[in-house]
């Protein structure tokens, strides 16, 4: 089955300038082809569809917007549409796309998974620097960088918004296993780091200042994301120093392992954190400050199962305080990726102090289909179906009502 239409709920989610484009074209791109070709072929305001398959060798990797604001998307999501960078770390180095000419939110890359994306310094998937593209409902999949960033690096400002994206196993010999925030602040939202490890930062580093960026700041945000398993020295899923300010909200971060800090180690800086789930980590105590004077601050938080302590070091006089406690979040399934919360969860809205819900996920179990693409189809059912692609919902109506704000409705072939 192939794309009839595309709802135009996915156009919420489209800078404003990408539509003021008087002629803006669109181009399809097909197995066999080169992306980079449509890039250099477009003109400010194009869309660029690719068509189910993988890509991949020259004109499918190492791509460049050359400063254009373009939309890059996936005709089917990034579980269909693969680039496939071809890079062996320690030999031979490509990247997905680089963003070094200032391009704005207006330049956007929608729906791929990358996969064998290697980098020799920063950012193996996407590496922007000073500028501020959109990254969204992409898969980096087992990424490398040797510095930062197997999945993305975003050196100086102004920095990208990430949404809807999973950063999967990626590793780096330095810092920040899965996203790299060099002296840049981009917005980070409903996106999953599993797996990833980094001597510092199992998942993300956060570096206040870094050497040719002089007026970057490091104050990423961090909203509804997930942060899994992750592995490091120090920050089993965060590392943040030299004046790094991250903030993280409704953020669930479970089962990470580093010591000092299984989740988060802030070195010279500090962090927020609000209504957020942190969780059975391994090491040592959630939270370490190597300076105890740059306390991170938690509000309306659930810190609960560390085998170093919960409430412990620096943060030990935070506890009972704004909201914050500890105790089981009585997670649906989390061995197994499942962070909803089960009813009767102190996490829901009308079980804290707070009357907000806490962490990333709500109250309802069975994982089911989580977007951002919906799907509808003449054999589906709005009665039992999850649109997911395997199983479509009925009506467009039905998809329109159901589908977050910003997420995209896909129709499939037929009749309606």
């Amino acid at each position: 089955m192939t794309l009839r239409y595309t709802i135009t709920l996915m156009l919420v989610l489209l800078p404003l300038g990408a539509a003021a484009t008087a002629h803006a074209r669109t181009l399809h791109v097909n197995p066999g082809d080169q992306i980079q070709e449509a890039l250099d072929s477009a003109v400010v305001g194009d869309t660029i569809v690719v068509t189910d398959g993988t890509y991949s060798g020259t004109g499918n990797r190492d791509l460049d917007f050359g400063g254009k604001d373009l939309v890059v998307m996936s005709e089917n999501g990034p579980q269909a549409t693969v680039i496939d960078c071809g890079s062996v770390p320690f030999s031979s180095y490509r990247r997905g796309f680089i963003f070094d000419k200032g391009e704005s939110p207006a330049a956007r890359v929608d729906g791929f998974t990358f996969i064998n994306a290697a980098a020799d310094d920063f950012g193996g998937g996407i590496k922007t620097v000073e500028s501020s593209p959109t990254i969204a409902n992409c898969i980096f999949d087992s990424g490398w960088a040797n510095l930062s960033g197997p999945g993305i690096a975003c050196l100086g400002s102004p920095a990208p918004r990430i949404e809807n994206c999973v950063f999967n196993g990626g590793q780096t010999d330095f810092e920040g296993g899965g996203l790299g925030c060099l002296a840049s602040s981009p917005v980070v939202e409903n996106c999953t780091f599993v797996e990833c490890a980094s001597p510092n930062g199992g998942a993300v580093l956060v570096l206040g200042y870094y050497f040719g960026y002089p007026s970057g700041t490091a104050t990423p945000q961090c909203n509804n994301c997930v942060f899994d398993g992750n592995w490091a020295i120090s920050g089993g899923a965060v590392y943040a120093y030299d004046g790094a300010d991250p903030t993280f909200t409704n953020c669930t971060i479970y089962g990470n392992d580093a010591s000092p800090g299984s989740a988060i180690n802030v070195w010279n800086a500090t962090a927020g954190l609000d209504h957020c789930i942190i969780a059975n980590g391994t090491g040592s105590g959630a939270i370490d400050c190597d300076q105890p004077t740059a306390t991170p601050a938690l509000s309306c938080s659930d810190i609960y199962g560390h085998s170093g302590g919960d409430w412990v070091g620096c943060i030990s006089g935070q506890a009972g305080t704004s909201g914050n406690f500890s105790a089981n979040p009585l997670f649906c399934d989390a061995p197994n990726g499942d962070f909803g919360l089960l009813g009767g969860s102190p996490c829901q809205p009308d079980s804290n102090s707070c009357l907000a819900l806490i962490g990333a996920r709500g109250v309802g179990c069975g994982g089911g289909h989580t977007g951002p693409y919906w799907y509808v189809s003449t054999t589906g059912s709005d009665v039992g179906g999850t649109g997911s692609f395997a199983n479509p919902w009925a009506t467009i109506q039905h998809a329109i009502d159901q589908a977050p704000n910003g997420d995209s409705v896909l129709v499939l072939d037929g009749t309606y």
